[in-house]
């Protein structure tokens, strides 16, 4: 089958969805099939230039923006079809278009002769959609799609209440050949190291995190414990976000305690993801955490809050701790819990990482949206 992916987020900028998508076009690669990545970005000048990245091959599609957003969405739109029709030059046909970014890419994929998927990844779809008005905004923009693919059961929900076309839960997958755990019996230490794998945005929860990381050095004086922050603000308006934790981590004195290691290289995350303790995902919004199941492929445990799909991977007491988003104390007290018993650490992240094993790889991942794509084009050709 040949492949074509559509979406603005997309390697090197990280993230989850560029993660999801490179690693599903390994994933159908490695089955046989042929994928070819477009990413409309912003740029000095209109153009197209074939690159790889991580071993996908990808049109990126350069659009120059500024001016009226009507002039911004015509550029964008005009430069990704070009790339979707370069795309197809290159594969020689296009049997699938699947489209990963919410709105932003749906008026070229509506305008293609290929029937076009939509993998609904958007935490802000879940806030946009909330009220009337923002769902029949969805409901006009983002149209034209035969079929809608959900990561987390909370996406799948509000798609189908809003779309009149087939929507399917299909979990992420990890990696399962890049994340694994150690083999090394884990040596004794005084020292734990909490990890945070999220970028600065206010979704996040980060502010919230410091806060409970603060009633936890607090509470335990004695314990050695640190914190690590990844990721940076990415664009204009996550700036004074990312501003506002640096600034509650000198409010509490927490600088000696807290490493803000900035954008990490996707190939660095594993060994990472390895010397951690204890892997914290304090979202407010969540659609689906790929971190969670990364930390849970390596054996950590993972705190993380009770909302959107984030309690389908982390199961209470049993891969993680549940705590209720934004909750400082129920957050720094899951914290201490693990921090003092080292046997719950263990048989948590073993639980997670045979969990991960059995459901989440991406070989499953790309089976099931492989089923997906062939009852599209069963249905296309019974229309016809």
């Amino acid at each position: 089958m040949k492949i074509c992916m559509v979406s603005i987020d997309f390697l090197p900028q990280i993230g989850g969805i560029s993660g999801h998508i490179a690693n599903l076009s390994r994933a159908f690669a490695s089955l046989g099939h042929e994928v070819i990545v477009v990413r409309p970005l912003q740029g000095a000048d209109h153009a197209l230039r074939i690159t790889e990245y991580d071993g996908v091959r990808t049109i990126d599609a350069t659009f120059t923006a500024g001016g009226p957003k009507i002039v911004e969405l015509a550029n964008r739109t005009k430069m990704t079809r070009r790339a979707m029709e370069q795309a197809g030059s290159l594969l020689g046909t296009i049997d699938v278009l699947h489209q990963h970014d919410y709105l932003a890419s749906a008026p070229a994929c509506r305008m293609s002769q290929t029937p076009f998927l939509f993998t609904n990844h958007s935490s802000f779809f879940l806030r946009a959609t909330l009220g009337r008005i923002g769902r029949a905004k969805a409901r006009f923009w983002q149209s034209g799609m035969r079929h809608i693919i959900a990561p987390s059961p909370e996406l799948a929900q509000r798609s189908s209440q809003i779309w009149n076309v087939p929507v399917t839960y299909v979990p992420n997958g990890v990696d399962t050949s890049r994340f694994f755990a150690s083999d090394d019996a884990p040596c004794p230490r005084e020292s734990l190291t909490v990890l945070c794998p999220r970028r600065m945005d206010s979704k996040n929860g980060l502010v919230h995190l410091i806060r409970a990381f603060s009633i936890v050095v607090r509470t335990r004086p004695a314990l050695d414990i640190s914190l690590q922050l990844t990721g940076a603000a990415e664009g204009i308006e996550h700036g004074p976000y990312e501003r506002a934790v640096r600034e509650e981590v000198l409010r509490l004195g927490l600088e000696k305690k807290v490493a803000f290691l900035g954008n990490i290289a996707p190939s660095d995350m594993p060994p990472l993801y390895r010397g951690a303790d204890i892997v914290c995902i304090p979202s407010l919004v969540e659609a689906v955490s790929l971190s969670a199941l990364e930390a849970m492929a390596t054996g950590k445990v993972v705190v993380a809050s009770d909302v959107g799909g984030l309690p389908e991977v982390v199961h209470d007491r049993r891969t993680g701790l549940l705590v209720p988003a934004g909750d400082e104390a129920a957050l720094s007290a899951a914290i201490l819990e693990l921090a003092q018993d080292a046997e719950m650490r263990r048989a948590m992240g073993e639980a997670g990482r045979v969990l991960v094993a059995s459901e989440y790889t991406w070989a499953q991942v790309a089976e099931r949206t492989l089923e997906i794509y062939s009852g599209v084009q069963s249905a296309r050709r019974m229309a016809k």
